[in-house]
C-alpha cells in the first residue's frame, strides 16, 4: 500500500539481475506476501525516491500503510504538509512547532512538491480511517446501559428491572421471540441494547465471527442452568445481579463486545 497504490499504470521493462539480489527478491517477496513483480517495484520506487530525497526514508505501519518519514523522526511527510500549511507555509515556524530544523522541513516540502499526488492520497486514506474510528468511538460513547432478555427468561424479570429504572425489555415484548439469533443480536445493537441469553454455543460463535469481521454488539451476558435456573424462583437473583451490572456500567461503553457471566 502506500505510494504504489497510487502509481497509474505499468510499463514493460528487462532487467538483469545477480543471483543473490534474485534469491533475496524471492525471499523478500515469500516473508511480505506480495509478488516479485509488485515487491521489485515498490522497492525500486523507494530507493530512487530516497536517492533524490536523502532526508526521506519508507516505513510500513501497523495498518500495512507503506509511507514516506523525514530521517531520524517519527514524522511523515504528509503530518509535516499539514503543519505547514497551518502555519501558512512558515518554515521556520513549522521547524519551531515540531522541533526540527528547518532544513528538514525544506526536505519534507521539497519530497511532497515532487510527489504531491502520492502524499495527498496518503493524507486521504488517514482521514477516512480517521473517520471511521471516530464514528466507531460516538457509536460507543452513545452507547447507555440498555438490555434485552431473551425469550427464554421467566416474563417478570423485565418489568421489575424498569422499576428498578433501567430500559430493559423482554424480547417477547418486541415481538422478536421467533427472530433468528443473529437477527436477534443485530436488533439489539440497533438499539443499543445488551442481550442476556442463555444460548451460549450460538452466541459465542456469532461474537467470534463478528469480532473477525470488525463488527461490533453491545455485549452479551450469559447465563447456566447449572448455576442459575431460569425459573420464577429465580427471579429474585436475576433481577438482583442484573440490577448490579447495569448500575456498574451506566452510560458508557464498557460492555461493547463484551461478554459477561451472570
Amino acid at each position: 500500500m502506500g505510494y504504489m497504490a497510487t502509481v497509474p499504470g505499468s510499463v514493460q521493462r528487462s532487467f538483469r539481475l545477480s543471483r543473490s539480489t534474485s534469491s533475496l527478491l524471492d525471499q523478500f517477496a515469500k516473508s511480505t506476501n506480495e509478488s516479485r513483480n509488485a515487491l521489485a517495484d515498490r522497492l525500486l520506487g523507494q530507493a530512487l525516491r530516497t536517492e533524490r530525497h536523502p532526508l526521506i526514508r519508507f516505513r510500513t505501519g501497523a495498518a500495512g500503510r507503506n509511507e514516506p518519514y523525514l530521517v531520524g523522526t517519527r514524522l511523515k511527510v504528509r503530518q509535516v504538509m499539514e503543519t505547514v500549511r497551518g502555519h501558512d507555509a512558515d518554515i521556520d515556524q513549522t521547524a519551531s512547532s515540531l522541533g526540527i530544523a528547518s532544513a528538514t522541513v525544506r526536505a519534507a516540502v521539497a519530497y511532497y512538491a515532487e510527489f504531491t499526488e502520492e502524499v495527498d492520497a496518503d493524507a486521504d486514506w488517514s482521514a477516512e480511517v480517521e473517520a471511521d474510528e471516530r464514528h466507531r468511538w460516538e457509536r460507543e460513547q452513545a452507547a447507555i446501559a440498555k438490555l434485552a432478555l431473551d425469550h427464554h427468561y421467566p416474563s417478570s424479570i423485565a418489568p421489575a428491572l424498569r422499576d428498578h429504572g433501567h430500559d430493559a425489555v423482554a424480547a417477547i415484548e418486541r415481538g422478536w421471540q421467533a427472530e433468528e439469533d443473529e437477527d436477534l443480536l443485530e436488533f439489539c445493537a440497533s438499539e443499543g441494547r445488551s442481550l442476556l441469553t442463555n444460548n451460549v454455543a450460538d452466541f459465542a460463535i456469532i461474537a467470534r465471527r463478528w469480532r473477525s469481521e470488525g463488527r461490533s454488539h453491545l455485549g452479551l451476558i450469559f447465563t447456566s442452568d447449572s448455576t442459575l435456573p431460569r425459573t420464577h424462583h429465580a427471579s429474585g437473583r436475576y433481577i438482583d445481579a442484573l440490577n448490579g451490572l447495569l448500575l456498574a456500567n451506566p452510560g458508557d461503553h464498557d460492555l461493547v463486545d463484551q461478554i459477561r457471566w451472570l
